[in-house]
């Protein structure tokens, strides 16, 4: 169980270079799913 101190940190620890790619591939993708939908949507 993790106490209501400990989880207020919202620290993201990303030690190695895998987990630094993988996070920052995550929001790139992001990104260009959010573009893809905007301008490529049913609406255009």
């Amino acid at each position: 169980m993790v106490s209501g101190r400990d989880a207020r940190g919202g620290e993201i620890i990303l030690r190695s270079r895998r987990r630094r790619m993988i996070f920052i591939a995550g929001l790139v993708g992001i990104v260009v799913l959010v573009f893809l939908l905007r301008f490529a949507g049913p609406g255009s």
